[in-house]
């Protein structure tokens, strides 16, 4: 008799994947939401200066290796357990085919994708979208980008064909989202 032994794979691994338009308050939610879970926070941002730093932002040799990077950084994550924030303006249109690339190499590794969307007035945008801190990271810091970007991707639409949490944020602190997304997805609270 022939013994075959398979081994499954157990999905402990998350990756909150949160998204929006630009100055929604992503990161500044994925960073109260890392500290209250312990999970560890990509940055996304930190990718695109990485590869724009060494390719021309847009060429075709950027995008390949900005999906490259992302791709394999968050296979390896997922493989190896470690829970994550990843934080994406998504284009709606014209983002999914490259977001599903990122979620299958997530899922087929053990790991489990929640979707959250943060959405706000566009004139809370156009508060937000000046604020110093935003040059920081050579973020979108004019208010005629954000209204540009805002006609030509439909930075306000829900990925489709899964499961969204949509936050208003509009008047919510940063860490009462968090808690919200805590609460709503289950998640293990850090114990420090």
């Amino acid at each position: 008799m022939i013994f075959a032994f398979v081994e499954s794979i157990i999905v402990d691994m998350k990756m909150i994947f949160l998204y929006g338009p630009p100055a929604v308050g992503k990161l500044t939610v994925a960073k109260e939401l890392a500290k209250i879970t312990g999970y560890k926070l990509f940055h996304n941002h930190l990718t695109v200066d990485l590869v724009s730093s060494l390719y021309e932002w847009g060429s075709p040799k950027y995008w390949e290796y900005l999906r490259s990077i992302r791709e394999q950084l968050l296979a390896n994550l997922a493989k190896d357990n470690v829970d994550i924030i990843f934080t994406y303006v998504y284009a709606a249109g014209e983002d999914e085919k490259v977001m599903e690339r990122m979620f299958k190499k997530i899922e087929e590794n053990g790991g489990e994708v929640l979707l959250v969307q943060l959405t706000t007035s566009v004139e809370k945008l156009k508060e937000r979208i000046v604020a110093e801190d935003r040059r920081q990271f050579k973020k979108m810091h004019k208010t005629d980008s954000l209204d540009s970007w805002i006609n030509q991707y439909k930075l306000f639409e829900a990925y489709p064909n899964r499961q969204n949490l949509v936050v208003d944020n509009s008047d919510m602190t940063p860490t009462e989202v968090a808690n919200l997304i805590l609460k709503k997805y289950n998640l293990n609270q850090t114990t420090n």
